[in-house]
Parts: C-alpha cells; structure tokens; sequence
C-alpha cells in the first residue's frame, strides 16, 4: 500500500549553509558573499550563483531563489533559502534544499508536461470514486478520505502531501502550536447508487518545526503536469477499518492537471460479495 507519510524538514526560514567554509569564498564565479552563497555554500558553477547551471550544481549555496533558476532535473534547488530555491525545479524532486519535495514552479520534464496553456494553478480538482456493482466496496476514511497523488515529475515515487491539517504556517510565528484531537474513522462505502467525492485544491506542502517547537508547513502550488491518483479499495467496513494486508486491490489512474472540468472519475472494480460461495 502507497504510504502518505511527509517527509520533515525544518522549514524556519534558516539559510542553508554550504560546505566548504563562509559567505565570501561562496561559489566559483560568483561575486564575494552574494551570487553563490549565501551562507557560505559550494558555490555556482556558472558566475551567477547557480543562474544556467546544470544538473543539480547551479543551486548549491545559492540565495533565495537564484539558486535553482535554470537548474534541470530538479536538484537545482539544493541549498537554496527555504521555499525559494524551487524556481526551475522539477515538482517533487526538485525540492531538495527548497524546504522539502515539492520543489516550486516550472521545470516539468518534457514526457510529464501536458498541452495548452494552463495557467499557474492551483487547479483544483475534484475526485469522484464510483463502481457499476450495486455490491458496495469501500474507501477508509480518517481525518480524511484515505487517496494519494502522485507527480510524474519524480516517477509517480512519492506521495504529495496534499494537507496541512493540525500545522500552522512556518512564516507565521506569532501564534501557538495548534493541538488536534483523534479523527473519527470510517468505512466510506461507495455502490453504483452512491459514489463518494473529495476535492484537491491543487496545493501540496513540506512539514517542518518552527521556532517555538510547533509543527508548520510551507504550501506550494503544484504545477500543471501528469499525476496518478492511486486508492486502496476494500471489499468489507471491517476490511477497511482495520486496514493493512486486507485490501482488496489499489486502483491507480492517470489524469492531467488541470483535468477536464476539473473532474477526475476513478472507476472502482466491482467485486462479488464476500458472503457469496
């Protein structure tokens, strides 16, 4: 079963620091403290601290979003301030040093890019889970209906985290931690008489910890491409409820973001009832 699970990474707004010493010796090319570091990172590898550089090297050490500007494959942002060194870097993968794996805007690769002109999100989207069996089958449901998305941009290999339920913003720390109760669970049955919806709006975010110790996200808009939509299916509530090695199947389907009409249809296999000889 695909994992949901956010990867933490510290998200207070700290500058990234480079290897190989302090700001002024930053980056081969770059001007003294400012092009290639800034705090003292390995430095550019293209004059202009990270500006046209290639895979993975341009953004090491680079200030707020200079670093990943131009950068292919989305290593672009590695070392970049928090939430900045995305810019060119592909969604999910490029978000190394851009506070986590969402990666910012642009640099979709070519086979992941859709056609048209989409504009710049977020492109909200609305799923609905139906099935022809009038037999139902069913979707848990916990804090929320349990889905997950995946991005073309790194191999449909990790989860976004489409959420940010129970977090308070990391640029925000004038407030407190936010505490959240248990969620209640259940086994959302879905026939060919009821589907079940939940909507995306279109934002993914990385988790970190603020500096009064609360849990806090960054929120990103997940740029137009191709993701997959993949749930696990169950054929009883009990199944569902106790989750683990009893589903049934996991559907995956394709879609273009920004979908049609911004629907996505996930057709759910019809099953015989488990009752039956």
């Amino acid at each position: 079963m695909i994992s949901s699970a956010a990867v933490a990474i510290a998200c207070g707004g700290a500058t990234y620091e480079g290897d190989d010493g302090s700001a002024g010796a930053a980056g081969s090319g770059a001007s003294t403290g400012t092009g290639g570091s800034g705090a003292g990172g390995t430095g550019a590898t293209a004059g202009a601290g990270g500006t046209g550089a290639t895979a993975g090297a341009g953004g090491t050490g680079a200030t707020a979003g200079a670093g990943g500007t131009g950068a292919t494959a989305g290593a672009g942002g590695t070392g970049a301030t928090a939430g900045a060194g995305g810019t060119g870097a592909t969604a999910g993968a490029g978000g190394t040093g851009a506070v986590g794996g969402s990666g910012g805007t642009g640099g979709v690769p070519a086979q992941c890019q859709v056609s048209g002109t989409p504009g710049p999100g977020p492109h909200e989207t609305k799923f609905v889970f139906r099935t022809d069996s009038t037999d139902p089958v069913y979707i848990y449901a916990g804090c929320r209906l349990r889905y997950d998305v995946l991005s073309c941009a790194d191999g449909y290999n990790q989860s976004l985290a489409m959420f940010a339920d129970c977090t308070t913003p990391c640029s925000d720390t004038s407030g407190g931690c936010i505490a959240c109760g248990a969620c209640f669970e259940e086994a959302r049955a879905v026939t060919s008489s009821t589907p079940t919806e939940d909507i995306w709006p279109g934002n993914t975010y990385t988790f970190g910890t603020d500096p009064q110790g609360c849990s806090c996200h960054r929120g990103f808009t997940a740029p137009a491409g191709k993701y997959r939509v993949s749930v696990p299916v169950y054929l009883s509530e009990s199944d569902a409820l106790s989750g683990g090695p009893s589903v049934a199947t996991i559907v995956d389907v394709d879609f273009d973001l920004p979908a049609p009409n911004g629907v996505v249809v996930v057709d759910l296999p019809a099953f015989a009832s488990p009752l039956d000889p």
